[in-house]
């Protein structure tokens, strides 16, 4: 399981783990199903709070994922 705050706002926590991920915007009383790129192993919002950046195992290679709207689209980012 790996979890995350935003920086700017400690009230907004994501975390994914076997069974899925899931957002809060209450500093954790309420979640809602949050859905990530499939292997998603981790995730994490950027340090400017603007972004979350999920990764995934895909064979012998790590990629990533960046989205800016709360986790509604995901876009492979580039190295």
């Amino acid at each position: 399981m790996a979890a995350d705050w935003n920086p700017t706002d400690t009230e907004q926590i994501v975390a994914v783990g076997m069974d899925g991920a899931a957002r809060s915007t209450d500093g954790g009383a309420t979640w809602r199903d949050l859905d990530v790129p499939n292997g998603t192993s981790a995730i994490a919002y950027t340090d400017n709070g603007k972004a979350l950046v999920a990764a995934v195992l895909q064979d012998e290679q790590a990629v990533t994922y960046r989205s800016i709207d709360d986790g509604v689209t995901w876009t492979a980012t580039t190295s």
